[in-house]
């Protein structure tokens, strides 16, 4: 299984994320997991923000998070899907979605 994960400069704008197909293309027929993380230096921002909320900093953890929203294009959101760690499992194990994740389960148990 071939795993890709594409995240910060690789798709921080259109013409590098316009690439990603051609990179997978090599790959067809072949199973794949591709990890999407965030865009240019979210993580970063969003690692801040997490920081200033544990370190009991509330109010700065608010305001860098308002911060992070502001930055983004009025037509994107700041968080989408993220598949829960038996979905991922289940395509690694398996290489390809499955009604009752039979040969995941099997291993699991």
């Amino acid at each position: 299984m071939k795993i890709f994960k594409f995240g910060g400069a690789s798709i921080s704008n259109v013409e590098r994320i316009q690439k990603i197909p051609g990179i997978l293309s090599a790959y067809r027929g072949q199973p794949m997991l591709i990890v999407i993380s965030a865009m240019g230096k979210t993580t970063n921002a969003l690692e801040k923000v997490a920081g200033a909320f544990h370190a009991g900093r509330k109010d700065e953890a608010i305001e860098l998070f308002r911060q992070v929203k502001a930055a983004l294009p009025a037509d994107k959101t700041l968080l989408g899907f993220a598949g829960s760690p038996w979905t991922v499992a289940t395509y690694m194990v398996a290489g390809e979605g499955s009604r009752d994740q039979h040969v995941t389960r099997e291993m699991a148990y």
